[in-house]
């Protein structure tokens, strides 16, 4: 019971952390890309 209870409890916090930096990566990538364009459009 005890290694079970131990395994479990980092398993899913580390999934979650990696779909939640995932996202934000994610997210995060295409606002740069946007932002690069903009100054690209700027600078002409």
């Amino acid at each position: 019971m005890r290694p079970q209870s131990r395994l479990q409890m980092p398993h899913p916090r580390k999934t979650k952390e990696e779909t939640k930096g995932r996202a934000k990566g994610e997210r995060k990538g295409k606002e740069f890309r946007k932002q690069k364009r903009w100054l690209m459009k700027e600078k002409g």
